[in-house]
């Protein structure tokens, strides 16, 4: 039989289950209180801890550190391995400059392996004298010729690169508005000056900024647009190329180029965009001073780059006696040079213009030995200029 329940009993029940029960404001109460919860919670993680687990990023960089002793210990160190930071050799590839725009030209993109290889030096354990410049101990102090191309198009990087010691070189674009009134300046501060004449670029989208050379121009064009550059500023003493990937391959342009410098008493330093360039044996031909560049100091565009380059060309200069580096009127660029070339000399080497290192005409049967060739030249060997 059903046990009976007397009233008190289900009064207290009654009573029991209004308790338990709760009201619709209450439920609205707590679900309120969990949200703010959770807000509170969400914002002390992203204001207290940075949106992070210190103990996730810890994992984090011991992975990573992890990885990168496994690299070091496969690769060469880059520096003072026979890496070049700007002529990939270890993997051949073709750089791309970054395409944004920061207020000039920038070089052409397309750069090749130039030159055999260095042997890779012995692994080990480095001391920390071997990452350091290095002074030589005797003998002639070796020279550092240092250009700056593209001046004329940032007025705040061209002005702190006309305010570097006189003997850095300057290349000033012939169409960039201001180039004759700073080229004015920068000759009244001591400064050598330089055409930075554009040519042609593999690339067809490049602009020359309407004062280019290029291979479909026929022989009037090519030389009344060399008169154009020509007269677009006063008190240069040679040229360089600004791009021209595709145009110095051409010896018959090459050839055009060299035979109005050596009228007007020029040199011409090959800016060496792409390995396969032919300018520096057509200017050898030509019977004008000529040499080619060694280093480019900001193809990336970071002080810790701009460092090794640096390195690299106080290394080539003791090694040849000379160095010719190519650098950028980039911030990053004028710091390091700004705080370099006041070093420099006290480290054993003589800063000076371009027209310092080059290949003179009464040397050129001891120059163009096949050595200095196979490095101009497709290492298939030296084609004879088209007649």
């Amino acid at each position: 039989m059903p046990q009976k329940i007397d009233a008190a009993q289900a009064h207290c029940y009654a009573a029991a289950m209004r308790r338990n029960r709760k009201s619709p404001q209450s439920q609205k109460e707590t679900l309120v209180f969990i949200i703010i919860a959770a807000l509170l919670m969400i914002a002390a993680d992203q204001f207290i801890f940075g949106g992070t687990r210190p103990y996730i990023e810890q994992a984090k960089r011991e992975y990573i550190e992890a990885q990168n002793t496994v690299i070091r210990e496969e690769e060469p160190d880059a520096e003072v391995s026979s890496y070049d930071p700007f002529f990939d050799n270890l993997q051949n590839r073709i750089f791309e400059p970054d395409p944004e725009d920061r207020g000039y030209l920038y070089e052409e993109g397309i750069y090749e392996k130039d030159g055999p290889q260095e042997a890779a030096p012995a692994s080990g354990p480095k001391s920390e004298d071997e990452t350091q410049y290095i002074a030589p101990l005797q003998g002639p102090r070796p020279k550092i010729a240092v250009i700056i191309d593209d001046i004329g198009m940032s007025a705040k990087g061209s002005q702190r690169a006309l305010d570097l010691p006189a003997a850095v070189t300057l290349a000033f674009l012939p169409y960039a508005p201001t180039t004759p009134s700073l080229a004015e300046q920068a000759a009244a501060a001591g400064h050598e000056l330089m055409i930075h004449v554009p040519m042609e670029a593999m690339n067809a989208t490049v602009s020359l900024g309407g004062m280019g050379l290029t291979s479909d121009m026929d022989e009037t064009a090519f030389e009344m647009r060399l008169t154009e550059i020509f007269t677009s500023f006063d008190g240069y003493s040679g040229v360089n190329n600004h791009m021209g990937s595709k145009l110095t391959q051409d010896h018959g342009a090459m050839a055009r180029v060299m035979a109005r410098l050596k009228e007007k008493d020029l040199y011409f330093i090959d800016s060496k965009t792409i390995g396969s360039s032919v300018a520096a044996f057509e200017a050898a031909q030509a019977g004008i001073n000529y040499n080619s560049r060694d280093v480019f100091l900001d193809h990336e565009d970071n002080p810790a780059f701009i460092e090794k380059a640096l390195r690299k060309t106080e290394r080539l200069a003791l090694e040849k006696g000379y160095a010719i580096a190519i650098g950028h009127p980039k911030d990053s660029t004028m710091r390091a040079l700004e705080r370099w070339t006041r070093e420099v000399q006290d480290r054993g080497f003589d800063l000076v213009p371009a027209s310092m290192v080059l290949n003179r005409p009464e040397n050129l049967q001891e120059e163009l030995m096949a050595s200095d060739l196979n490095e101009i030249v497709p290492a298939a060997g030296t084609p004879a200029r088209p007649q």
